[in-house]
């Protein structure tokens, strides 16, 4: 099963969301993020977070409806931390975040260095641009055919990283290289594939450069 999570920016997630949750998906609402959810006329599966940008009312017919999990304000985590390591524990097939980044780049980038350490499938979706976590546990991911003429950065927060690329522009081979680690601007030139022996990596999407097929693209293998 997936789990499909909503996060609390206060931009509205990417108007695609709602292709994601059709089938089995698991339906996370992180503290008001999950309003994204009841404006979609959807029950969330889980809510979660320390619950301070909903209402006391609203709170109450989640209760009645949705497992909810509710934390101190004051705390060492996030709630889109506390999210995504609920989604991990329960070991989803993959996970989908949107509405995670807003203007806050200390937020951002908190976020993303959190990710790329829990070494799960983990994709996350903003409005111009969408991330995917690449392991080493999770062997090759090849590139598409629909993917040939994307544009791609490929970003690691690891302390050792390890990975090859063959499609690229510029093909990357990397032994044991010390992180953080970017190779910005790179371009899917052929079918081919990235492998992560090493740590983890991340590969940034922009979404003006997807070939036609949307946002589905980005699941295909």
């Amino acid at each position: 099963m997936r789990a499909v999570v909503l996060a609390n920016s206060p931009e509205a997630p990417h108007s695609n969301w709602l292709q994601s949750v059709e089938g089995d998906a698991f339906l996370v609402g992180v503290d008001g993020g999950t309003r994204f959810i009841l404006e979609a006329g959807l029950v969330p599966d889980l809510v979660i977070g320390d619950l301070d940008s909903l209402s006391a009312e609203t709170v109450l017919h989640l209760r009645k409806n949705s497992v909810v999990y509710s934390y101190p304000r004051d705390k060492n985590l996030t709630d889109l931390e506390l999210a995504l390591l609920y989604c991990v524990r329960e070991k989803f097939e993959s996970i989908e975040v949107y509405a995670w980044a807003d203007e806050r780049i200390d937020y951002m980038t908190s976020t993303l260095n959190f990710v790329s350490l829990l070494k799960a499938p983990i994709r996350l979706y903003g409005k111009r641009h969408h991330i995917e976590i690449i392991t080493s546990g999770q062997g090759e991911r090849p590139w598409s055919a629909k993917e040939v003429g994307r544009n791609l950065s490929i970003g690691s927060y690891s302390k050792r990283l390890s990975l090859n690329s063959s499609g690229l522009v510029w093909n990357l081979e990397l032994k044991g290289v010390s992180g953080p680690y970017m190779s910005q601007s790179n371009r899917i030139n052929d079918v081919g594939s990235l492998k992560v022996s090493e740590g983890s990596a991340f590969l940034i999407w922009d979404f003006d450069n997807m070939n036609e097929g949307g946002l589905k693209t980005a699941y295909e293998k």
